[in-house]
């Protein structure tokens, strides 16, 4: 999930209007759609640091929203 896309995009791939995915993906899911795709990126951010296959900077060049630890 490092590709940036918006909601409508998702919209226009699904061929639903923003209104009726907002709606229905909430009522499915107790979530919105943008903040899923925001715990699923954390997810598998989280995934790749705990098998340190990668480090915070390249996570957060593939957009993975991870920042640098700071101490002190």
């Amino acid at each position: 999930m490092s590709e940036d896309f918006s909601l409508e995009d998702i919209c226009a791939a699904l061929y639903v209007s923003k209104g009726h995915l907002c709606r229905e993906f909430k009522k499915s899911t107790d979530d919105t759609v943008m903040g899923y795709v925001e715990t699923q990126r954390m997810e598998k951010a989280e995934a790749l640091l705990r098998r340190r296959r990668c480090s915070y900077a390249q996570l957060a060049a593939q957009g993975g929203g991870a920042e640098e630890p700071r101490h002190g």
